[in-house]
């Protein structure tokens, strides 16, 4: 027997513009993310997942009812969208880190460590 997704988990991350909107929306309003899962039926991954682009971002309706949850409108959205949304440097960090050759990561750890003890 075979399991139908709706949707596929990758360890790939494709970071869209769309997915950092939806980050920022969330965050601008100061809503968590356990908060958006319970209204819209959805597990705390699914957003995780989505805001940092390890799932695509939803239809168009699933982005409606995720977007009442912040009090932004699907107008706000696509506004947004269509100006570059840069990336938090936290979160631009995490995703470079993934395509650092391992020899290369130890030499900027050490280099971080250093810098933390100046």
């Amino acid at each position: 027997m075979s399991r139908k997704f709706r949707y596929r988990r990758t360890s790939e991350i494709k970071m869209t513009n769309e997915a950092r909107v939806l980050r920022r929306l969330r965050l601008d309003s100061g809503t968590k993310i356990k908060e958006v899962a319970k209204e819209i039926g959805k597990s705390e991954a699914y957003i995780r997942h989505i805001e940092h682009g390890r799932l695509d971002v939803p239809g168009k309706e699933m982005i409606k009812k995720i977007l009442s949850v912040y009090g932004a409108t699907y107008r706000i959205y696509s506004a947004k969208c269509k100006v570059d949304c840069a990336e938090d440097p936290y979160m631009e960090l995490k995703n470079m880190i993934h395509k650092v050759p391992e020899e290369k990561l130890i030499l900027a750890l050490n280099l971080l460590r250093s810098l933390m003890n100046n």
